[in-house]
C-alpha cells in the first residue's frame, strides 16, 4: 500500500487518476565491500572499497499498465544510480536502465524505446541471465568474458516477443542507432533475435546479434566488416542442484571489458602499430547453483579463445574460475560474498604476458 501511493505521488505529473491502481514503484540497492587485485602487462593494480552493484544495478523505477479490452499499453522507466556517491548510472541519463513504451495482446508484445540487448541479461527482453549461474555480474565472474556480445542497452529499438507455443518463443529487435542520425551509414545499427525454449526443468536459448558499424567509427578503424555474435545455451534444474551452460562464437566483434581482456588497451595496441582491430573465436562456460544452507552455492569456469581479425597479430585465451554464496533474509532482503579468478594468456605482435586478477567480495541487497 506504501509502495502505491508513493508511485501515484511520483507519478501525478505523468499520469490521471484513473491509472493509479496500475502503476508502481520499485527498485533496489546493492551495497558491497569489494577487492581486486590485478596484474596487466606488468602494471600492478590493487582496489579495496565500497562497491555499488557487484551484483545487480542498483536502480529505481516506474512501471504501469493500461487495459484497453483487446490490448494492454504499458511503460516501464527505469533509473540507475551507483549508491556510493549518489550519482545517476548509464551515462547520467534520467532513465538510462530503460525507457520503453509497450504494447501486448494476443499477438505477443511490442516494445519501443532504450532497452537492454536480448544477447544480455540486461533488460525486459534479455534471456542470457538463464544461461550463467553468475549472469552479467559479480565483477570479473561475469558471463561476458566467455562471449564477445556487449551486453548492454540500445536506444531508438523497436523490439518484439511472441506469444509461447509449446514451450516455444521468438524475441526480436533493431536499434538505428543514436537520435542525431538514426539508421544513417555513420551510425552503428544493431539487431538481434532469440528463439527460447522453456519446459519443467529445462530451459534453453539460442540467440544471435548483428552489428552494422557505421562509417565514422574511429577507435577501432572506419572500415571494419559487420560484427555477429552466437550464443546457446540454458539451464536445467534439479532437486540437488541447477545447471547452467552456454557456447559462443564471434567475429569482426569489438571486444568490450577491462581486465579480461587486453584488446580492449587501445593504446598497448596503437603503440604496436595495430590499427582497426576486431576479434574472432568462441567461448564455453558451465556453471551451477547448489542449494546448502538455506541459501544457494554458485560456482563457474569459463574459457575464451579470441584472435585479431585484420592482422593475426593478437591471440588470447582467457580462463575464469569463481565461486559464490547467495543467501535470502526474505523476499526483500538478501546477503552475498563471492571470490574468483581470471586470466588472459595473451600475444600481441613480439610482446607475450599474461593478465590476470583475483577478486572478493560481500554485500547486501535490498529490494523496494
Amino acid at each position: 500500500m506504501k509502495k502505491t501511493i508513493a508511485a501515484v505521488a511520483v507519478l501525478s505529473a505523468f499520469a490521471g487518476s484513473a491509472l493509479a491502481a496500475d502503476i508502481s514503484l520499485y527498485g533496489r540497492i546493492d551495497s558491497g565491500l569489494a577487492y581486486q587485485k590485478a596484474d596487466v602487462f606488468g602494471e600492478k593494480t590493487d582496489k579495496f572499497g565500497v562497491e555499488s552493484g557487484f551484483v545487480t544495478g542498483s536502480r529505481w523505477g516506474i512501471k504501469g499498465t493500461e487495459d484497453l479490452g483487446s490490448f494492454k499499453v504499458g511503460f516501464t522507466l527505469e533509473s540507475g544510480f551507483t549508491h556510493d556517491d549518489g550519482k545517476s548510472a548509464q551515462g547520467s541519463r534520467l532513465f538510462g536502465r530503460e525507457a520503453v513504451v509497450t504494447v501486448e495482446g494476443d499477438f505477443g508484445k511490442v516494445y519501443m524505446g532504450r532497452i537492454g540487448s536480448i544477447v544480455s541479461d540486461s533488460g525486459s527482453l534479455s534471456v542470457l541471465g538463464d544461461t550463467s549461474a553468475f549472469g552479467n555480474a559479480y565483477g570479473w565472474a561475469s558471463m561476458k568474458y566467455t562471449t564477445a556480445a556487449s551486453m548492454t542497452r540500445y536506444d531508438n529499438v523497436i523490439g518484439y516477443a511472441s506469444p509461447k507455443f509449446g514451450g516455444l518463443q521468438v524475441r526480436a529487435m533493431y536499434s538505428g542507432g543514436g537520435n542525431t542520425n538514426e539508421n544513417k551509414a555513420d551510425q552503428d545499427r544493431y539487431a538481434a533475435a532469440g528463439l527460447s525454449y522453456a519446459s519443467g526443468p529445462l530451459t534453453v536459448h539460442a540467440v544471435v546479434d548483428y552489428t552494422l558499424y557505421g562509417n565514422a567509427t574511429t577507435d577501432f578503424g572506419s572500415d571494419l566488416d559487420d560484427g555477429i555474435n552466437v550464443v546457446v545455451g540454458g539451464n536445467y534444474k534439479m532437486d540437488c542442484a541447477t545447471v547452467y551452460g552456454k557456447v559462443a562464437y564471434f567475429d569482426n566483434v569489438k571486444l568490450n571489458g577491462d581486465l579480461g581482456t587486453i584488446m580492449a588497451d587501445k593504446d598497448t595496441l596503437n603503440a604496436l602499430g595495430e590499427g582497426g582491430w576486431a576479434v574472432k573465436g568462441y567461448g564455453l562456460e558451465l556453471g551451477a547453483k547448489v542449494p546448502a544452507f538455506g541459501g544457494n552455492i554458485l560456482a563457474s569456469i569459463g574459457y575464451r579463445d579470441a584472435e585479431e581479425v585484420d592482422y593475426s597479430n593478437y591471440t588470447a585465451k582467457l580462463y575464469t574460475v569463481n565461486v559464490g554464496y547467495a543467501y535470502s533474509f526474505s523476499k526483500r532482503t538478501s546477503v552475498y560474498g563471492a571470490v574468483g579468478y581470471i586470466q588472459e594468456d595473451a600475444e600481441i605482435g613480439q610482446l607475450d604476458d599474461k593478465a590476470k586478477g583475483y577478486q572478493a567480495a560481500v554485500g547486501l541487497i535490498h529490494k523496494f
